[in-house]
């Protein structure tokens, strides 16, 4: 077992969990100290979502792929290509596990309001969520991590770089998720042979999801206008009665 993983290739894979782990915990526990509430700290700490990190990671996966050998990287992208099936295989299972997603997210956030602070439904969230931790993320776990376990079982390579990838999510219900999800896109990997398929049902995913998160803010910012007294039937009921008052 691991007889063709190195110990860069250990440090390839779980380097971004780290990075993850202490940047996004640090850069928390920095904004928190400045914020009166944990939702004032959810705001401040907005840039290390759709910035911070997106950034690093793109970085990042341009140093690895500019490090490797010229035959590692050569089988890197030929396992990528836009044609074929493999691209709309990923659309739809990235729709199906985004929706899924999207459904375990209403309910904690129905059971736990306060979390809603933590979504991700601005305009600016999109390239990071979408373009840039798609294509970075898939090419370092699944395109890496499939040359880094070549000559070991293929369960084990899906179990490892599944755990690696978990762990840039940083909240535990969040790794949990990303757990199964990255068994599936690892899965997805191996029956299309196509490292598009992963990219387009992660970029997928994570759009249902934000689509997600602007339609549950949507929705909350409704009902609290509505509980103000300015949503209908008691937008018209204030109208009257002010109305009334001055006739």
């Amino acid at each position: 077992m691991f007889a063709s993983v190195t110990t860069i290739d250990w440090m390839i894979l779980f380097t971004p969990g780290v990075l993850a782990m202490v940047g996004g915990l640090g850069f928390w526990l920095h904004v928190r100290r400045k914020s009166a509430t944990d939702a004032e700290a959810a705001v401040k700490f907005k840039p290390y979502t759709w910035l911070y990190f997106p950034a690093v990671s793109a970085v990042y996966a341009g140093i690895v792929i500019a490090l490797l050998d010229a035959a590692d990287r050569s089988a890197l992208f030929s396992a990528l290509s836009l044609t074929g099936a493999a691209p709309l295989i990923g659309l739809a299972c990235g729709t199906a596990a985004g929706l899924a997603s999207a459904l375990y997210i209403r309910v904690r956030i129905e059971r736990r309001p306060e979390e809603a602070a933590f979504l991700s439904p601005e305009y600016r969230e999109l390239p990071g969520l979408v373009i840039v931790a798609p294509i970075a993320e898939e090419l370092i776990f699944r395109g890496y991590g499939r040359l880094a376990f070549s000559d070991d079982p293929q369960i084990i390579a899906m179990l490892v770089t599944s755990a690696a990838f978990a762990l840039i999510h940083g909240k535990v219900s969040l790794m949990l998720i990303s757990f199964g999800l990255g068994c599936a896109l690892y899965a997805l990997f191996i029956v299309t042979g196509n490292l598009a398929a992963p990219i387009a049902a992660h970029a997928t995913a994570n759009l249902v999801m934000w689509i997600n998160d602007r339609n549950i803010m949507a929705s909350r910012q409704t009902q609290s206008l509505a509980a103000a007294g300015f949503g209908h039937p008691a937008l018209f009921t204030r109208i009257y009665h002010s109305t009334s008052r001055r006739t």
